[in-house]
């Protein structure tokens, strides 16, 4: 499987964020439980558990950097775990999760899986939390139309983003789902990342990209830019009581402006960086999840790497359909 160059920082030592020691914090052994797994934080009063999309995550990192041992010992973590049928965690399988891994396994039967999913318009199984944006079948699962253009599935691909595009998208921002008021920050992103990657598969591969995409994504990161607080954090909601103020969102916005537009986002690219910098542990390297949280989390480390990464360099987008 080919895979994007790694990508090489020019000048880290200007970066908020330490890279390097963040780099090696996803690396250190401690990041992997004894399957091979990734947790999903470390925190010694607060310890993690092996996550299947972190090590799909990871595997995807790795693969963007370069480090083809790490990836492939990665996904071969992922493709034993898809032994029984999905990803997922506590009993619950996430059809969100097992699509990301579809690029990984390059597995026939784990497309048909996600495919027949998202055409019954189901986001796990069981349903426990029928009103939690990840068992809806939202916009976060625009994602999957990126890494189903990935595997070959164009045109199953543009069909779920335009219906998503159709549902969730208000003019601004991406909804939890159809007929909801509220945006989780985190799907929102998910759904542009969703669309910019699907948007650069298409072009380097000679397809037609709709020509609303860009429109939707520069309306999107526009809202981002009225989203973000001063200090360069975001609410986890808008629409209902915010609870948090996760790293996640704010490593994702800045990937998303500095492909987008470096220039013209750049006050609010650096300000996300800068948030990002203070949340970093400076002893272990890691990222915390919030404000009050000391769980350095692995999502959270992949998606700062490649934000530090494009923010120094912008991307091609021959690299942004590697996004992860």
């Amino acid at each position: 499987m080919s895979h994007a160059l790694s990508t090489v920082l020019r000048s880290p030592q200007c970066l908020p964020v330490d890279v390097s020691a963040l780099r090696a914090w996803t690396r250190s052994p401690e990041r992997f439980a004894s399957d091979g797994r990734v947790f999903s934080w470390s925190n010694p009063a607060h310890p993690g558990y092996p996550y299947d999309e972190a090590t799909a995550v990871f595997a995807h990192l790795f693969e963007w950097e370069g480090a083809s041992e790490l990836a492939g010992q990665c996904s071969a973590v992922v493709r034993r775990r898809l032994h029984s049928g999905w990803l997922g965690r506590e009993g619950t399988s996430y059809v969100f999760d097992t699509a990301l891994a579809m690029p990984l396994v390059q597995d026939a039967a784990v497309v048909e899986r996600v495919l027949g999913a998202l055409e019954a318009r189901e986001a796990c199984s069981p349903v426990s939390r029928p009103d939690h944006w990840s068992q809806m079948p939202g916009p976060h699962l625009l994602k999957c139309a990126f890494w189903l253009a990935r595997v070959g599935e164009v045109t199953f691909a543009l069909q779920w983003a335009n219906e998503l595009l159709d549902t969730c998208f208000d003019g601004t921002r991406f909804r939890i789902a159809a007929g909801h008021t509220t945006t989780y920050l985190h799907s929102h992103c998910y759904a542009m990342e969703g669309l910019l990657g699907l948007s650069a598969w298409l072009q380097c591969h000679d397809r037609l990209v709709p020509s609303g995409y860009r429109a939707v994504l520069h309306a999107g990161a526009d809202w981002l830019v009225r989203a973000q607080h001063h200090d360069g954090a975001f609410p986890n909601y808008v629409g209902q009581e915010p609870t948090s103020r996760p790293s996640d969102v704010v490593a994702q916005a800045a990937r998303l402006w500095s492909v987008l537009d470096p220039v013209t986002y750049g006050a609010s690219l650096g300000m996300a960086l800068e948030r990002l910098g203070a949340r970093q542990d400076r002893d272990t390297g890691g990222i915390a999840y919030d404000d009050t949280s000391a769980d350095e989390c692995s999502w959270v480390a992949a998606f700062a790497l490649q934000a530090c990464g494009w923010a120094d360099r912008r991307p091609e987008m021959d690299e942004v359909q590697w996004l992860i």
